[in-house]
């Protein structure tokens, strides 16, 4: 099982997911280090009270600095992101409605016909499950692969 993703910001929640699947391929790398050190990723907009939340794009361009490869994943059901979990692969959902708010999380595992989901949060994340059905159509998600 998985450790939680604790949320480091009110905004790094797609910083935290992508520090804690690269912890897992061996780098030894947090969201503040990411934060100090990839400022341009991390830079919205000129909007300081944001700093950290990045989108798909950056997200993806943050990957490629890791050198890691990363694209948009339009999964036709659970067991196409269980195969690429299964693979190694990252999965993360870029949420445009999760509790009426913009969120990134990650896919972790499949259970029967839903996705095992880690939620950053503060002080401590979060684990759910949901179908890919309520992640697209009620949460407004879109995912991103990474390896």
């Amino acid at each position: 099982m998985q450790n939680l993703i604790s949320q480091f910001s009110p905004y790094s929640c797609a910083l935290d997911c992508f520090a804690h699947y690269s912890r897992e391929r061996g780098n030894q790398i947090n969201t503040e280090d990411i934060l100090k050190t990839h400022r341009d990723i991390c830079w919205n907009n000129g909007a300081f009270h944001t700093y950290g939340a990045i989108d798909g794009g950056r997200l993806k361009a943050l990957a490629q600095r890791f050198l890691f490869s990363a694209s948009d994943f339009s999964p036709k059901d659970e067991a196409e992101i269980k195969k690429e979990l299964d693979d190694g692969v990252g999965v993360f959902i870029l949420a445009s409605n999760y509790r009426g708010n913009n969120h990134c999380m990650r896919a972790v595992g499949v259970v029967g016909n839903e996705v095992e989901i880690l939620i950053p949060a503060f002080p401590y994340g979060l684990r759910s499950n949901a179908t890919l059905s309520d992640i697209v159509n009620s949460w407004g998600g879109a995912f991103i692969k990474i390896k």
